[in-house]
């Protein structure tokens, strides 16, 4: 029901001063007009005419507005909108000298002060948590407040408590239009901070299921710099409660580095990791610095699969070294292609073409092979790449002169290779001079590079290796492989073209070797290089 209407206008003083000027100098032309004209009645009509025009124009100096005043049985409602998607976790407001606390925490404490009970001797407020139609990993502001909207002529205005993430959905500007035509306003209370607060951040360690006796653990870890400015500290590395390793780290400002810790486990059983990013001056967080991980050290006897389609110089030498080692029980196959599968001692009729009959094998090593009818299919390659990710078996890839291996990139194999193939040079390329192992920034720290018992003081011996006069041809690593050597003379479009690269796939690993020529390095010495 409506009570009395009124209207309601408002002005400055000099507004009514110049409204007061006007119409008076407006009713003096207007009469003087008319006195001329001998008091002519049409003339008379006339300026009272123009008069009134003037009248309205200046009224509406004064924003006149009609007020009614309505009286309502049912309370207005006031819908506050509370983001819940799990952005709102994020531990970055700061009260006071106390440790941050979470988005939500800080929107539930907000919801619990007084305002809100002023508000309600007025108003029904009514809390509504929203993140999007797809769960909490998304935040949809459009959808919440348009629902909100539908909710009825009782809604008088909505309150959105959010850090303003909104990442799927329309533009909030969609709604714009209904939210006017009903006049009910939108507020926003945006809560954490525009970007990170000062930090160093330990983000994750990784460390295998398993290593064996006698080879070396690497505990890969990540870390963020969260703040402006250069920062120098030290990560160091425990083993069961023990300071086995500590290295210098330095980052840039806001940037994120990875790297890997490798040590040698003294004897066999459980060993759990901690890695603790040292502290500086400054940090927020004080909890967001170390991890743990657990690994264990076994002595068993390792499953190799040699898998090639020729018996190159390469698959033969790697064989009988394989062979010779008492702790490496070895299987081969060598496809033949045109001919049935070679048979003998340690070979296998054919490739395993189930899960059970692949399992047994921690390493699988993948010659110049490919994906056609007389080599590996479809399932075998998803085989193989499930044993990688879920096993955490190893696989290194040996490219040769066929080009096959270009194939595997179009199978389930494909995110596992460490490298881009070429494919304008399928078959690789030669060179007349022999070409040498480059190490890298990375390769020159890798344990890998090492040859853990080659008894080499450093890593020098790797531009004195035997050379190569072919490798495959790349056009770059894989995002997320890591480049240990390149070719000494070959340069793509992306530089230095890689020679050698590992990848963590999953719980498992794989390394590219890109020459077939590290048979080469027994000359003089035997085993000393080529089978570490």
């Amino acid at each position: 029901m409506f009570g009395s209407d009124s209207w309601k206008i408002e002005g400055e003083p000099i507004y009514w001063f110049f409204a007061i000027i006007v119409l008076a100098v407006a009713v003096f032309l207007g009469f003087r007009t008319w006195m001329r004209m001998k008091k002519n009645r049409k003339i008379a009509l006339l300026e009272i005419f123009r008069i009134l025009i003037i009248s309205i124009l200046l009224f509406t100096l004064f924003d006149p507005e009609r007020v009614e005043r309505i009286v309502s049985d049912k309370k207005s409602q006031i819908i506050c909108l509370r983001d819940v998607s799990e952005s709102m976790q994020t531990k970055d407001i700061l009260i006071g000298n106390e440790e941050p606390i979470e988005r939500s925490r800080w929107s539930e404490q907000f919801l619990q002060e007084d305002w809100i009970k002023n508000l309600e001797s007025n108003a029904t407020i009514l809390v509504k948590n929203f993140s999007s139609p797809a769960g909490t990993k998304a935040t949809d502001i459009t959808e919440a407040i348009q629902e909100a909207l539908d909710e009825g002529d009782s809604v008088k205005a909505i309150l959105i408590l959010t850090d303003g993430d909104a990442n799927t959905g329309s533009s909030v500007l969609t709604v714009a239009g209904k939210s006017r035509a009903l006049s009910v306003p939108v507020y926003s209370l945006i809560t954490g901070s525009d970007s990170s607060l000062p930090d160093l951040v330990l983000d994750e360690i990784f460390a295998p299921s398993f290593v064996l006796q006698e080879e070396r653990v690497m505990v890969s870890w990540q870390a963020t710099n969260n703040f402006q400015s250069p920062q120098k500290t030290s990560l160091t590395l425990f083993s069961n409660g023990e300071k086995v390793l500590e290295k210098p780290v330095s980052f840039m400002a806001g940037e994120t580095i990875s790297g890997n810790l490798s040590w040698l486990p003294e004897k066999e059983g459980e060993i759990e990791f901690e890695i603790i990013l040292q502290q500086v001056k400054g940090e927020t967080y004080k909890t967001n610095n170390q991890k743990k991980v657990r690994t264990r050290v076994e002595s068993k006897t390792i499953r190799a699969l040699v898998v090639d389609s020729f018996p190159r110089w390469e698959y033969r030498f790697l064989r009988n070294a394989l062979s010779r080692d008492p702790g490496v029980n070895v299987s081969c196959i060598l496809f033949h292609p045109g001919m049935s599968p070679s048979k003998g001692a340690a070979y296998i009729p054919e490739f395993p073409n189930d899960e059970a009959a692949l399992a047994p094998y921690d390493v699988i090593f993948l010659g110049d092979v490919g994906l056609n009818e007389a080599e590996l299919s479809e399932k075998q390659c998803e085989l193989l790449a499930n044993l990688i990710q879920y096993q955490a078996s190893g696989i290194i890839f040996m490219p040769g002169r066929r080009g096959n291996q270009l194939s595997l990139s179009q199978t389930s194999l494909g995110d596992i290779i460490p490298v881009i193939y070429d494919l304008e040079k399928p078959r690789g390329l030669g060179t007349r001079n022999p070409a040498t192992y480059s190490l890298t920034q990375k390769g020159r720290e890798h344990w890998l590079t090492n040859l853990r018992g080659s008894g080499e003081k450093n890593r020098d011996f790797w531009s004195k290796l035997p050379g190569y006069h072919w490798s495959a041809m790349v056009e770059k690593s894989r995002p997320g492989s890591e480049v240990l050597a390149v070719h000494s003379n070959f340069v793509t479009e992306w530089g230095k073209m890689p020679l050698l690269a590992i990848r963590q796939v999953g719980a498992g690993k794989s390394l590219y070797l890109g020459s077939d020529s590290a048979w080469r390095w027994r000359r003089g010495v035997e085993d000393k290089y080529h089978y570490r």
